[in-house]
């Protein structure tokens, strides 16, 4: 397993001529220049009804703005809008939608990288994922400016371009590479998470299934040691394969900053195992700890989408089968929460939005991200003299409208 990965590599499929880029600079997605005596924070805000449709038409009076917890005036709301297709979305074996010119970013762009957690998908799994991913990638706009990010395993690269057919075929080829058995046990990832938390309960009823009854040789009796030291190293395998998986997500948001203007990263994942009990592992809140500031400074925002496959993890060949068939699903449920736990806890140190797929084609899902990011507002917000003391910001944002979902960042960098 690579220890760290290289530094990535960002670019546009052409190089931007001078005219496009000055193009850039001043496209609506950027951040305003507020004519006042007074500098402002400027606060990204997405309002969706619960079907995931904008609401647009909202005012100042209509938001509330709190930066670390302490109410702040909003001076503006200024509504960036992108023009709506009315066309028939185009099937993934379509011809491809016709390019913009290339070397240029239209002023009506949207920005999107697909961030495909490969480390996260079996093999069987990630086929359906692509799919979906895919489908994703034919329903943009032709304006719209799309990117496969694939991580942690690869060199970490994207190309964002205005083909969007070369990313569906990129997905194509992509390859799951989760790693769903360690060791000889059939331990579920709760259960480890519990048996390193001490739990003793949890650490018994695994050792009654799995043990052989009765006890009458040696090896029967190393049993229970061997099963409390292989949910330790299955717990210290999830954290090494974690921390590199959100490194290179890390890489990715952080590099997007070079790009101007507000970019969204559509997480497509199977899962991020993270332990909510105290002393249990894995224990990955210190890997996701610069991913909100990291999101800040680069203008990103993130949809953590969740196609979750554990039960069919759950049944793999490749998994150890239990001693005792009616054992074989016992962990199920808590399974399909812990894996949710990490990527939701992902969403929320980005100040993004996780989207959970259970079944179906996760169309749906998808739909709603091309949706959501019709619109957003750029709200300026007036701060107090100590905002800009170095300190990181948290902002909370919240609206009149009723009925409304507010998509904000969790922190904003003041500079």
């Amino acid at each position: 397993m690579k220890a760290s990965l290289p530094s990535m590599a960002l670019a546009l499929a052409v190089a931007l001529t001078p005219s496009a880029a000055q193009r850039v600079a001043g496209a609506p997605q950027q951040s305003p220049r507020f004519t006042s005596t007074v500098r402002m924070l400027a606060v990204n805000v997405r309002v969706v009804d619960s079907g995931g449709q904008p609401i647009l038409g909202l005012l100042p009076a209509d938001f509330t703005v709190s930066i670390n917890r302490r109410d702040r005036r909003v001076v503006s709301a200024q509504l960036v809008q992108y023009s709506s297709l009315a066309t028939a979305p185009p099937l993934v074996n379509s011809a491809p939608p016709t390019l913009a010119r290339p070397g240029t970013v239209p002023e009506d762009s949207r920005v999107f990288v697909l961030a495909i957690d490969n480390a996260s998908f079996t093999g069987g799994a990630i086929k359906p994922a692509m799919l979906a991913a895919q489908r994703f990638a034919a329903n943009l706009r032709p304006s719209d400016i799309v990117g496969l990010y694939a991580y942690p395993y690869e060199r970490p690269m994207v190309d964002l371009t205005h083909d969007h057919r070369a990313v569906q075929d990129a997905l194509s080829r992509q390859v799951g590479r989760r790693d769903a058995q360690h060791g000889q046990y059939h331990l579920s990832p709760a259960e480890v998470i519990d048996i390193t938390a001490g739990d003793k309960e949890v650490l018994q009823r695994v050792i009654d299934a799995e043990c052989p009854k009765p006890i009458d040789q040696l090896a029967d009796i190393a049993c229970p040691g061997i099963i409390a030291a292989e949910a330790s190293a299955a717990a210290a395998y999830y954290e090494s394969e974690a921390s590199q998986r959100l490194y290179g997500l890390g890489l990715l948001i952080q590099d997007l900053g070079r790009l101007p203007g507000r970019k969204t990263v559509v997480v497509v994942s199977g899962g991020l195992l993270t332990a909510r009990r105290a002393g249990g592992r894995p224990d990955i809140q210190g890997f996701m700890g610069p991913l909100g500031a990291q999101a800040a400074r680069a203008n990103v925002d993130t949809y953590v989408v969740h196609l979750d496959d554990t039960y069919l993890d759950e049944l793999s060949a490749s998994r150890a089968p239990s001693r005792r068939a009616v054992y074989q699903t016992r962990g199920l449920m808590t399974d399909e929460s812990a894996y949710a736990d990490g990527l939701m806890r992902l969403a929320t140190e980005t100040g993004g939005t996780y989207l959970a797929v259970k079944a179906g084609s996760g169309d749906v899902v998808f739909g709603r991200v091309l949706r959501e990011t019709m619109a957003y507002y750029l709200l300026g917000v007036e701060p107090a003299p100590e905002d800009w003391d170095g300190r990181k910001l948290i902002v909370q944002v919240k609206t009149s409208a009723k009925g409304a979902l507010v998509r904000a960042l969790r922190e904003v960098i003041a500079k």
